[in-house]
């Protein structure tokens, strides 16, 4: 019998959610603390308070209410599951408050057309879709939009805390200590003892020895509870036809514009813009995806940041927006935006939050988002290191590289003890030796898209004042990279086409690493 129906099945009362116990017990408020989440659950479950529950079969899908929603409807007019978050289809269409799929629910290939249209998906979102057969969970490409689960609890939840009703059972092979700096989760207090931390974690796991978390590109089974991969397919071909650089960099941008578009639309957004590459591309890539509702700022909060903030405000200039610059009372050297009371609070905020997945951010916690309004967008040129192929053996050590070695160390799992270092060798190689031909012929990139990115991306689900948004999270622009063979793209090679194809005209705005040499260049000959 699969496990959902012995889960559903079971009389014994409901205990209180551990998120829910949590927050009380720190004095947390739990519905700030888990805006923009979501949980679903055996329908026989308490609701989640202040959340808002539609039934999906056997299930209640409990969302916070500020989290966008859509409802997918089958052609016959059937409720076919529901996507959370912010996306856009492959033509460039965004999810709004239903969509029409193009199968009637009982139709032969309905599941295959859905999931057709999933696997086109772009942007920062989880769908649950609903067939004849069975339920499935899809997180989005690169897992930016948390999706953990519970199998023998029957929940699939946006973060660790609501998917428990017990205290966090800790998990050998995710060492809380070296992810978080804290050795026991359930001790956690204001101003909490914490070591340095030393890596973070990978392969499905969480703090918890029974929570999983989905995997980037599978869809989870809500019958049994297991993965399955869908993208990419066995006999699968990355980007058939497109080689040319030039071609590619064309694309990306169509696609990047298209995305900024469709997924911003009427909401107010910033964009986060600094003196590097990621950022400066994105700008010029999606130029006309920004539209008046997109703003810029960058922020100052020690001397390399504000080298940022003197490029980015280069880069408004050219073309012509305004930018706002963020400072701790308009001087990079004072520190930050909160006393160390509020920043202690926002760690804890962001341990509940996130389920203790990575540490805080520093300038996080020292308030630099903390001005966006409520409800707007915070946008962010994540994910592109793709474009530099960074997840790569430098190009002279190729040959000498051991691969699986390289992968071990580029997807920053915590790795102290020997027995780690060998449970992790051991992890990727199991991962290696399921993946498809045509992602095993790229699988640091695919290390990168599927055992790093869903942990450094977990992190922001602690960011929910506002809606962080990486428009690049899409696999037509994951699998233009990774189409490009590896030597093209590193040294700057495909970054620098882009510009090329797009804003050729940056070319002479330094990054702010160069605007620094130059300040100390000419500071030398005073």
């Amino acid at each position: 019998m699969p496990k959902t129906s012995q889960v559903l099945q079971s009389n014994a009362p409901a205990a209180p959610c551990l998120a829910e116990t949590t927050c009380a017990r720190l004095e947390l408020d739990f519905n700030e603390t888990f805006r923009l989440q979501f949980r679903l659950a055996p329908a026989r479950k308490p609701p989640l308070p202040g959340f808002i529950s539609n039934i999906l079969g056997t299930w209640a899908l409990q969302h916070c209410p500020d989290l966008p929603v859509t409802v997918l409807k089958a052609a016959n007019g059937k409720t076919a599951g529901y996507c959370l978050g912010l996306a856009a289809t492959a033509d460039g269409e965004k999810l709004t408050a239903e969509y029409a799929l193009p199968r009637a629910f009982d139709a032969d290939d309905f599941f295959t057309t859905a999931q057709e249209l999933i696997t086109g998906l772009g942007g920062r979102y989880v769908v649950f879709l609903s067939t004849p057969d069975d339920i499935y969970v899809y997180c989005d490409p690169a897992g930016s939009l948390s999706v953990v689960y519970h199998p023998d609890a029957g929940i699939v939840a946006s973060s660790l805390l609501l998917t428990l009703e017990r205290e966090i059972i800790q998990n050998p092979e995710f060492d809380i200590g070296s992810v978080v700096g804290l050795e026991n989760p359930n001790e956690l207090r204001h101003k909490a003892p914490r070591t340095v931390t030393k890596g973070g974690f990978s392969f499905g796991h969480t703090a918890d020895r029974d929570v999983k978390r989905l995997s980037p590109n599978h869809r989870l089974s809500l019958s049994q509870f297991t993965e399955t991969r869908f993208w990419p397919a066995q006999g699968y071909e990355f980007a058939s036809g497109i080689t040319d650089l030039r071609d590619a960099a064309q694309f990306l941008a169509q696609r990047l514009g298209q995305l900024c578009n469709a997924l911003v639309g009427d909401n107010q957004a910033w964009f986060a813009l600094s003196g590097g590459l990621d950022s400066r591309m994105v700008l010029a890539a999606a130029v006309d995806g920004f539209g008046p509702n997109m703003h810029l700022y960058s922020h100052a909060m020690s001397w390399s940041s504000y080298m940022d903030t003197q490029v980015a405000s280069m880069l408004a200039h050219h073309f012509q927006r305004d930018i706002k610059i963020v400072q701790p009372d308009g001087n990079y050297r004072n520190g930050g935006f909160k006393g160390q009371y509020a920043q202690n609070r926002a760690m804890l905020h962001h341990d509940v939050s996130s389920g203790f997945v990575a540490p805080l951010n520093k300038q996080i916690q020292r308030g630099v988002l903390d001005w966006i309004p409520k409800n707007d967008i915070l946008v962010r040129g994540n994910m592109l290191e793709l474009v530099s192929a960074v997840w790569w053996p430098r190009l002279r050590l190729s040959d000498t590289t051991d691969p699986l070695e390289h992968a071990v160390y580029r997807c920053q799992v915590a790795a102290v003890t020997d027995e780690q270092v060998s449970s992790r060798r051991l992890a990727m190689q199991s991962w290696i030796d399921q993946l498809p031909p045509c992602a095993a012929d790229v699988m640091h990139d695919f290390n990168y898209i599927e055992n790093t990115l869903p942990y450094t991306q977990s992190g922001f689900q602690s960011v929910n004042h506002c809606f962080y948004l990486p428009p690049a999270c899409d696999r037509a622009i994951f699998e233009l990279c990774m189409a490009l063979p590896y030597p093209a793209r590193r040294r700057g090679k495909f970054y620098s086409e882009i510009i090329a194809q797009t804003q050729p005209a940056l070319a002479g705005i330094p990054t702010s690493r160069e605007l620094a040499s130059i300040q100390k260049d000419e500071n030398a000959k005073k």
